[in-house]
């Protein structure tokens, strides 16, 4: 549970880390589908 709760906090701060950078749409789908594939 708490292991849980620690991947969506480092989820959701890697997202909003990509969002506020200019990468394009693709690359942020890659980083996040690799990051899913590694957790």
């Amino acid at each position: 549970m708490e292991r849980c709760f620690c991947s969506f906090l480092l989820l959701f701060f890697f997202f909003v880390q990509i969002s506020s950078s200019n990468l394009s749409l693709d690359v942020k789908i890659v980083i996040l589908e690799s990051y899913f594939l590694l957790w």
